[in-house]
């Protein structure tokens, strides 16, 4: 009885995996979260992403003045970019839960799905891409990638460093949520 429960529940946490890997995190927050969120907040996203890119090209241009690189990976990219890049330090919210955290009482919290040091990176890149054109990162880029500060609400078992995996994916990787290792699935 306990193999053929095991394989059970081992099926269905592979099938739990493999729904998590079919996701495409950017298309759900953009469809149900993104226009709502930006004609609430734009402005003030824009304000804040301007100052920080506006920072960023100056630290680039400006090598000496500044701390290393691990200065710039534990707090430019985590803190300035991830956090703070449009001013929001609890993230956004997506509107997505976790079955887990939906059930009432449940102790939950928002997770960073793109993790924070990994969204700073990736502007970094995309700033360098278009020549540090900040008005075009602003007014265009920002829109199309305002799904990189949402957040999901997992539980705080689910948000364990074992259960949701830490600075190991790829930007395209943890849009399909390949990170969450240990999850219940999205309620829907």
């Amino acid at each position: 009885m306990g193999g053929f429960l095991f394989g059970f529940t081992e099926s269905l946490l592979l099938s739990l995996h493999q729904i998590n890997h079919s996701m495409n995190i950017k298309e759900l927050f953009n469809r149900k979260t993104r226009d709502k969120r930006w004609s609430k907040n734009g402005e003030s996203y824009k304000k804040f992403f301007r100052q920080n890119l506006a920072l960023l090209k100056f630290q680039d241009e400006n090598p000496d003045l500044f701390f290393d690189m691990e200065y710039l990976e534990k707090v430019f990219y985590r803190l300035n970019l991830g956090y703070l890049g449009v001013g929001k330090t609890n993230g956004i919210t997506s509107g997505l839960i976790s079955r887990d955290a939906s059930v009432k009482g449940s102790k939950t919290t928002p997770d960073h799905v793109f993790g924070m040091t990994e969204v700073g990176r990736y502007v970094h890149q995309a700033l360098k891409d278009c020549n540090y054109d900040i008005d075009w990162m602003v007014d265009t880029w920002l829109f199309d990638n305002l799904y990189l500060w949402c957040t999901i609400k997992v539980t705080r078992q689910e948000h364990q460093k074992d259960n949701i995996i830490q600075n190991q994916h790829t930007i395209q990787e943890k849009n399909e949520l390949q990170h969450y290792t240990q999850f219940s699935g999205l309620n829907s």
